[in-house]
């Protein structure tokens, strides 16, 4: 049908502006414009058209382009800083993975990460165990932590109760 298969960009706002707005895209190649549009039309769910012309506007005038350009570097000294920390306070306990993690901090170690994911919980931090995102027996060991939204002072408290989460699980 196609000389080379369709490529189709799916993304939202919610975490590029405001997770209120609930507005998505979908772009698609010419020639599947037509059946996404009958998909479309039949499922529902249209967003107002004011909402629409504003995300556009913001779009066309460049604002969004700045936008992203000071949130991916918000983003990147954050990631930078949550990694400093967790190899200051944990020397080598853990270790990170990979930093194009998007908005999460992935950290690899020899520990129980689904015991120290519930010890973290129960302390009001949010993580989740590595070796849940494996099948099989080849499951690594680790937490992914997210950061996007937290403060620095949030972050310090996070690596503190992780430092303690680690000690806790090896006694």
């Amino acid at each position: 049908m196609f000389d080379n298969p369709p490529v189709l960009y799916v993304g939202s706002f919610s975490k590029t502006l405001v997770p209120a707005l609930r507005v998505g895209y979908l772009v698609v190649p010419e020639q599947v414009v037509e059946p996404v549009l009958w998909a479309k039309q039949v499922s529902g769910g249209e967003a107002p058209l004011l909402t629409q012309a504003t995300i556009a506007e913001f779009i066309e005038s460049g604002h969004f382009s700045r936008h992203l350009r000071r949130m991916r570097q918000l983003y990147r000294d954050k990631w930078h800083r949550f990694q400093g920390r967790v190899a200051e306070e944990l020397g080598g306990r853990v270790r990170p993975v990979a930093e194009s993690a998007g908005m999460h901090l992935v950290l690899e170690g020899e520990f129980d990460d689904v015991a120290t994911h519930h010890w973290l919980r129960s302390r009001g931090f949010g993580s989740t165990p590595l070796s849940a995102h494996y099948i099989g027996s080849a499951a690594r060991s680790g937490l992914v932590m997210g950061f996007a939204s937290a403060s620095e002072q949030q972050i310090e408290a996070g690596v503190r109760a992780l430092s303690n989460g680690l000690k806790a699980a090896a006694l």
